[in-house]
């Protein structure tokens, strides 16, 4: 972009602080860009709980913040200044149960104690119940939990037909399913957005059959171009397509907005309010009243022979 001339006849710059997916952190970070930095347009909070912190310090300054990550539903409409282009959890939760609820009959769930885990968990137990699920377990853990076993033991004699694994990052939920297979659970695996990472495929034959409520990947030319530049740029695909490119897209949103109302971070806010479609590597979506993106979304997909296949 830059080397066609940046936005506005001005090259773009990006300054980096890291968040580290915790909310004092994402406190500092903002509280840099915004009162030293000067910046009026933030690609981030990350982590939902990033976002959660960011939005307090973004809206009094009028700085925009843009997450391609963050999906905690409390996050819809928390500040007309907050924008994510990633599905909110109420997307993936009601359609792991909608598409759970054709057959099968109770569910347990194991959820991490964290935003985007918790925002899950809310959610597919509301549909769950609508759609004539039975939740006979609804288990919590600490972040800091890797052994998963006394939870499991107690899930055992309760014999769910389906074991909703709801952490943050998928090695947890393999370390959750080897655990569960080895005390001889033999409940169907599942969850949300995390049956397209890599290692979930690669981890073993007791990831077979987990399916998932998953983020569509990159579509069109200009997610096939964009994954070929970061193939070339890194050596690999990117990990988490939809994710990256989000983050790609907003550069471009941004871009876009200030080219058409100019470099006011308040007009620019306005303009994505009311932007009627974008086109980027994820879709061609837009932003509700809420600042929620609409128009891309989830798919249901499968783990089966290390591979990771779409469910029709």
């Amino acid at each position: 972009m830059n080397s066609s001339g940046g936005v506005g006849g001005r090259q773009l710059q990006i300054i980096y602080e890291d968040g580290k997916c915790t909310g004092k952190d994402a406190t500092d970070a903002a509280q840099k860009l915004v009162s030293i930095d000067k910046v009026k347009y933030i690609i981030g909070g990350i982590c939902s709980s990033e976002a959660f912190s960011v939005v307090p310090v973004v809206t009094p300054a009028n700085v925009i913040a843009i997450s391609p990550v963050a999906s905690a539903v409390k996050l819809s409409g928390m500040s007309p200044f907050f924008f994510r282009n990633n599905p909110s959890d109420a997307i993936a939760g009601a359609v792991l149960a909608d598409y759970l609820a054709k057959s099968y009959k109770t569910v347990a769930i194991i959820s991490e104690l964290s935003d985007y885990s918790q925002g899950i968990r809310d959610v597919f137990a509301a549909h769950a119940n609508k759609n004539g699920l039975t939740i006979v377990d609804n288990e919590n853990f600490d972040s800091s939990v890797t052994d998963f076993r006394s939870i499991l033991t107690k899930i055992k004699p309760l014999n769910p037909d389906v074991l909703i694994t709801n952490p943050r990052v998928p090695k947890t939920v393999i370390i959750i399913a080897k655990q569960a297979r080895q005390l001889g659970i033999n409940s169907q695996f599942a969850g949300s957005l995390f049956a397209g990472d890599p290692a979930m495929a690669a981890a073993g034959s007791f990831m077979d059959g987990f399916v998932s409520a998953d983020l569509a990947s990159l579509v069109g030319s200009q997610g096939q171009t964009f994954a070929d530049k970061y193939k070339t740029k890194f050596g690999i695909a990117p990990n988490y397509p939809f994710y990256d490119g989000g983050a790609y897209d907003d550069v471009y949103i941004l871009s876009q907005a200030i080219s058409k109302v100019g470099d006011d971070a308040v007009k620019v806010k306005d303009y994505l309010h009311s932007m009627n479609s974008f086109t980027g590597t994820i879709g061609t979506y837009t932003f509700d009243q809420n600042g929620d993106m609409t128009g891309a979304g989830i798919v249901m997909e499968k783990i089966s022979g290390g591979k990771v296949l779409p469910i029709q």
